[in-house]
């Protein structure tokens, strides 16, 4: 597992070759610094959450699988690094540069995952986030078995003669697992269990997570109204908003004038979370309505 510090809490999430707990964590290491709380529901904190995805989630080389490759989680997870990206990130202007541009999937593929939550009365806590990549994976079932076997080599280079180290993580090698955005995570305030959360679907968990946390613990929404409240997704440039954001005009336009090529999304992911009431303990569960 992987560590960090946010607002106070202290965060736990999976560690390489999954790299969403580290994307997610570098995202809130670099929101740490703009005082979110301060401005609210305003055009300013979608600005700092979008602008933070280009820049948190731009460089994703770094992890790899960690029993292969020498995986520099103190350097990506680093105040110095946070303080570096959080640097070009402005007020008034919208990152343009190339290297700040955060791909989507590749065209034709949807990443489906499933997510199972368990949070019990003696405080127990299981999270399982899986994927077979796409919806049926390779399409190959196992026979007798009843299951299907992932397509995650994908998930590597398809194209070789790209890949100028010979030694890259990119390239597929034998016994290597692929690199991979899963990012459920298990916060703790003052010793104890405050949230426990977990995102799946076709969008990136940690760019979806971003959105909640953000919402839950700088915006102070509940439990539910942090699930529930609208999300932006920043990819290839366009900057993607739920119906509930996208339709508050003053917040649509003031973006736009920004810069921003603002898009309207259906949906971005799907969430389940728990929450620790901090004085009694009391926890509650939100699923999200979008799945229903």
């Amino acid at each position: 597992a992987i560590n960090a510090t946010y607002q106070g809490y202290d965060l736990f999430s999976a560690g390489p070759p999954a790299d969403g707990g580290v994307m997610l964590f570098r995202g809130l290491n670099i929101l740490s610094g703009f005082g979110i709380p301060g401005f609210g529901q305003a055009p300013e904190t979608y600005h700092l959450l979008g602008e933070t995805q280009k820049v948190a989630f731009s460089y994703r080389t770094g992890v790899a699988d960690p029993d292969l490759f020498d995986v520099p989680l103190k350097e990506l997870l680093s105040d110095a690094w946070a303080q570096n990206r959080r640097s070009v990130i402005q007020f008034e202007q919208v990152l343009k540069s190339d290297e700040m541009k955060v791909a989507g999937p590749e065209k034709g593929r949807k990443r489906v995952g499933s997510s199972v939550m368990i949070v019990d009365a003696r405080g127990n806590i299981a999270i399982l986030a899986a994927t077979l990549g796409d919806a049926f994976g390779s399409a190959l079932k196992v026979p007798g078995y009843g299951f299907f076997l992932n397509d995650l080599l994908t998930d590597f280079n398809a194209n070789p003669s790209s890949v100028k180290d010979p030694q890259s993580a990119e390239l597929i090698s034998g016994g290597q697992r692929p690199r991979g955005p899963e990012a459920p995570a298990v916060i703790f305030k003052n010793g104890k269990p405050s949230l426990v959360l977990n995102a799946y679907g076709p969008d990136d968990p940690a760019a979806v997570l971003l959105n909640i946390m953000v919402q839950k613990i700088d915006l102070g929404a509940s439990c539910s109204g942090a699930v529930d409240s609208p999300r932006l997704l920043v990819r290839d440039r366009a900057f993607r908003m739920e119906s509930g954001l996208y339709d508050q005009e003053m917040i649509r336009l003031k973006l736009a004038l920004l810069g921003h090529t603002i898009e309207k999304e259906e949906t971005i992911g799907f969430v389940q979370m728990v929450c620790f009431d901090e004085g009694s303990g009391r926890m509650e569960g939100a699923s999200d309505p979008r799945t229903s």
